[in-house]
């Protein structure tokens, strides 16, 4: 959620917005998506954060020979 308030969250993925628009945080401080829709966009980004928040994290393409996969979004 910082992420996505501070601005440094940027993802082009329409599903993701769409995801992230129907989280919500329930009384006991939970998190879940609304019933009827689907948390892992959600849930795999706030992952993915986090892991590049780590003192030891570094980008794929400087992991070495790890091939690096170009996107189209």
């Amino acid at each position: 959620a910082e992420a996505i308030k501070t601005g440094t969250l940027q993802d082009p993925s329409v599903v993701f917005w769409e995801a992230a628009g129907n989280y919500i945080q329930l009384e006991d401080g939970k998190t879940e998506a609304q019933k009827g829709h689907i948390d892992d966009p959600v849930t795999s980004r706030a992952l993915a954060v986090r892991m590049a928040a780590q003192p030891e994290a570094q980008s794929m393409r400087d992991a070495g020979n790890v091939p690096v996969v170009k996107m189209r979004w």
